[in-house]
């Protein structure tokens, strides 16, 4: 069974003459062809196959003391007011990752945490679930031939070596948030958490350790 995309758009984040980290932006979304939807589809496989994803949700807001002694609360990340926003007004998806790229290049830049890549943005639906993808991806580049043996090279993405990945279960997060298990994501390479910068840059959390779950759930049965 296929997921039915609603939007699919990509971004980069590259290195510019200055040596500083830079968002080039697209300024719409893919229209859905086979192919489009083919790719999502093979990012969320790609995902799927990922051993060791963390589960958890948004970091609960906190309170700030302002200058007369009162308290105000403030978000954690602004992320989520944009995502809510968006979901309110679906037709700003393209605003809303614009801005979630920003935003994400920005704590990059704070946390000292560069990475290049393409920011993918798959707002797609399966199994009546309504899901968010973000992930940062590379490019690894293929050699082909041709009927007149002709070489040639071209880039594509590197599916195999997806690292920085979150997948937000958009329906678990409007009908069962208290359960904390809306978000997945990609815990991390050679020892480094990805909560360092990416799960920062979304304010969220992994509230629900899944190895002690099953551990219970073994001496439960």
């Amino acid at each position: 069974m296929s997921a039915l995309i609603r939007h699919f758009v990509v971004h980069q984040l590259a290195i510019n003459d200055q040596q500083q980290l830079t968002l080039v932006p697209r300024n719409s979304c893919f229209s859905v062809t086979p192919e489009i939807e083919d790719l999502a589809q093979q990012i969320n496989h790609a995902f799927n196959t990922k051993p060791g994803k963390g589960v958890g949700g948004f970091v609960e807001q906190g309170a700030e003391t302002i200058q007369d002694g009162e308290n105000e609360v403030v978000p954690v990340s602004p992320f989520q007011d944009k995502l809510k926003a968006m979901l309110d007004d679906p037709e700003q998806f393209v605003d809303f990752s614009i801005q979630s790229s920003e935003m994400l290049k920005k704590t990059m830049t704070d946390m000292a945490s560069i990475e290049t890549g393409f920011v993918v943005f798959s707002h797609y639906e399966f199994l009546a679930t309504e899901y968010l993808m973000i992930a940062i991806l590379n490019t690894k580049q293929h050699v082909e031939i041709n009927r007149d043996l002709e070489l040639s090279s071209s880039d594509h993405l590197d599916l195999a070596k997806m690292q920085l990945a979150v997948r937000i279960d958009l329906t678990q997060l409007s009908t069962t948030p208290e359960q904390n298990r809306y978000v997945s994501f990609i815990k991390g390479r050679m020892g480094r958490k990805v909560s360092d910068f990416f799960m920062h840059f979304l304010g969220c959390e992994e509230l629900v350790d899944i190895k002690q779950q099953n551990k219970q759930l073994l001496s439960s049965v």
